[in-house]
């Protein structure tokens, strides 16, 4: 709860700044778990807010995963710029996972629910291709954690 607290205070300190652009969108990930216990797709849902070198995000996964199973991340990564034209910005990111699993089992004629978290570090690349009233925004992160995995994504995201 304190890093989403925290997390929120950066977010509004940062959109006081007059030169930020603000994104909201939506895309595909892919999830590949180095341990082979699961590969995932799902669906994401995104906010960015960025300014000339930095930037902050902050993003919701919800993977399709088998019947009785639930599974969702959360990511508040912080990127630098290393290049910016008007029309590409390429940025590394770091930040902090979430994630969550539940799964259901029935037992001897009862329920049985199984629930799993973790905190994890995120480290990756990305970029913000501007289109005409929209941005391509793919993404490639490494997230160390007890499930180790890999995570490709890409997004549409709308400036507000």
């Amino acid at each position: 709860m304190k890093i989403i607290l925290l997390f929120s205070l950066l977010l509004v300190s940062f959109s006081n700044l007059k030169s930020a652009d603000i994104y909201a969108g939506a895309g595909i990930i892919y999830s590949d778990d180095l341990n082979k216990t699961s590969d995932d797709l799902g669906l994401e849902l995104k906010s960015t807010i960025l300014d000339r070198n930095f930037g902050l995000a902050g993003n919701f996964h919800y993977f399709f995963t088998p019947a009785n199973t639930s599974f969702f991340t959360l990511d508040f990564n912080f990127q630098i710029n290393y290049f910016r034209n008007p029309q590409l910005r390429l940025y590394q990111l770091t930040g902090i996972n979430y994630c969550s699993k539940e799964t259901l089992k029935i037992e001897d004629d009862e329920q049985i629910t199984i629930e799993t978290s973790d905190i994890g570090l995120n480290l990756g690349t990305g970029l913000i291709y501007d289109l005409d009233g929209f941005s391509l925004n793919p993404e490639a992160k490494f997230v160390i954690s007890d499930a180790d995995q890999l995570v490709i994504s890409v997004s549409a995201i709308f400036p507000l």
